[in-house]
């Protein structure tokens, strides 16, 4: 008996089905992507509200494009693009209250220098030169949306003066109750709401005193800029590491996870998911993010920074090179701490001394960063008393932060364990997870921690830190994520 035909709605359903599954199915054309240059300083402003200037540009790309942009302060020397990329370098001066923004672009590729082309935009208002100044670019854009910047040339100017504090680590208290008054004026500005939870959250993390509410503070601006610009990369990547920071990664990752829906190929969005995803130990989540990230940047010969991944999945050739900068680049503090934390993960003390020296003397680098530097220096150059000393105040200014960031808490075990203090190390280690942090295959693999492995109270320890892993595991995937 024949079978009868199929209807010709079920007919069209099961192509439509078909062709849904093949275009899941065949691999995506590679993402658009941009390198973003600092602006290059002109008359009335200096580098740090140029830099400044630059993180309102990169809003703008990230949430009117489809453009994967990775930032760097200057062309890399010698450049080597990667793939087909827009490169673009502003160039900024400040004329009264009026901004004057010029772009040079070129499309570039390997083996294609590219030809350098000059949008040369007329003085005009801040907000006007920034939306004239990304619309002059060959990309696609969708509306520009009013809610973003501030209105006004004094809110607009504001915001800057605010914003650039965070770059020098200087006046952060003044620089916050300015960005306040400018978002209590403005309430429905979503640069001035992220200013706000990013002056905010640098307070936090690094004041050696509780500062009562400013989480909640910090938080409430982060998601009114995600309620006036939803999945805005640089609000959302402020909240989900305080929320992280915490403890709250799964709170973090559901954001995260409707942010990259939106803006699937966000740096600043990718960067955030890989601090929540390896804090809660989601190694798999974390080292896709950081394959992503690999994936769309745009700086070679420089690095992605901050490959922590790696160094909890036990890549510490891969750690070091992301903080290892190409020659004559200038280093942070934050930078040389991390490079003298490699050599000493690798028991080179001698070459980890001067590294752990420049992070104490760079006041931009958080203070606690600096702090626990002197703490591995002096123990280096086996001044174990001043080392202990040391470590006792930064302990104790750690105590009772509202959001004590579990990761560094841990490191502060690691120094503790390289000091010989192994009690001190369990005590800091339990403080960290209680915060947090919960990468179990680092607290088995730090080489500061190896003599604490076949101890009871170590072993209990690990046992809690498996059990809320698993927890947390069991809830995600790294195509929650689109990884």
């Amino acid at each position: 008996m024949r079978r009868p035909l199929l209807p010709l709605a079920a007919l069209l359903a099961l192509a439509a089905a078909s062709a849904g599954w093949w275009n899941y199915r065949r691999p995506a054309p590679p993402p658009e992507r941009l390198l973003l240059l600092d602006p290059l300083p002109g008359a009335g402003l200096d580098g740090a509200t140029a830099k400044s200037l630059g993180s309102l540009i990169l809003d703008e790309l990230e949430l009117r494009s489809a453009l994967a942009v990775t930032t760097l302060p200057r062309l890399p020397e010698p450049f080597q693009p990667q793939g087909a990329l827009l490169v673009v370098r502003p160039w900024a001066a400040r004329e009264g209250d009026r901004l004057r923004l010029s772009l040079d672009w070129a499309e570039m590729g390997p083996g294609r220098p590219g030809a350098w082309h000059t949008a040369a935009l007329p003085l005009t208002e801040p907000g006007d030169a920034i939306e004239s100044a990304v619309e002059a670019l060959p990309i696609t854009l969708s509306p520009r949306d009013p809610a973003l910047l501030p209105a006004g040339t004094e809110a607009f100017w504001g915001l800057l003066n605010a914003d650039q504090a965070i770059h020098s680590n200087l006046d952060l208290d003044e620089a916050e109750a300015l960005a306040e008054r400018l978002a209590a004026a403005q309430p429905r500005c979503a640069a001035l709401q992220a200013t706000v939870a990013h002056l905010d959250t640098i307070r936090i993390l690094q004041d050696p005193h509780p500062l009562d509410g400013r989480v909640d503070l910090a938080l409430a601006a982060a998601q009114q800029a995600l309620r006036l610009e939803p999945g805005y990369p640089r609000a959302l990547r402020f909240a989900a590491r305080l929320l992280s920071d915490e403890g709250h990664q799964v709170q973090a990752l559901e954001e995260l996870a409707d942010g990259l829906r939106r803006h699937p190929h966000s740096m600043n969005l990718l960067f955030a998911l890989d601090y929540a995803a390896r804090t809660a130990g989601l190694m798999d989540i974390a080292l896709g993010a950081r394959a992503r990230i690999n994936e769309f940047w745009a700086g070679a010969p420089e690095r992605p920074t901050a490959g922590f991944a790696y160094l909890y999945a036990g890549q510490i050739d891969a750690f070091e090179a992301s903080f290892r900068p190409q020659p004559g680049t200038p280093l942070d503090g934050f930078t040389e701490f991390n490079l003298g934390y490699a050599d000493l993960l690798r028991g080179h003390g001698g070459a980890a001394a001067p590294h752990f020296r420049a992070a104490e003397q760079d006041t931009a680098t958080e203070a606690h960063f600096r702090a626990l530097a002197k703490v591995f220096r002096f123990q280096i150059e086996g001044k174990t008393a001043d080392a202990q000393a040391a470590l006792d105040v930064l302990d104790r200014s750690r105590v009772g932060l509202q959001v004590p960031d579990g990761e560094f808490t841990f490191t502060m075990a690691e120094a503790a364990a390289f000091l010989g203090e192994e009690g001190r190390a369990m005590d800091l280690a339990e403080r960290a997870f209680s915060q947090g942090f919960t990468c179990s295959s680092w607290y088995r693999a730090s080489p500061f921690l190896a003599r604490l492995q076949p101890l009871p109270r170590w072993r209990a320890i690990l046992q809690h830190v498996d059990e809320r892993r698993i927890r947390v595991a069991g809830e995600w995937r790294p195509e929650d994520f689109g990884l």
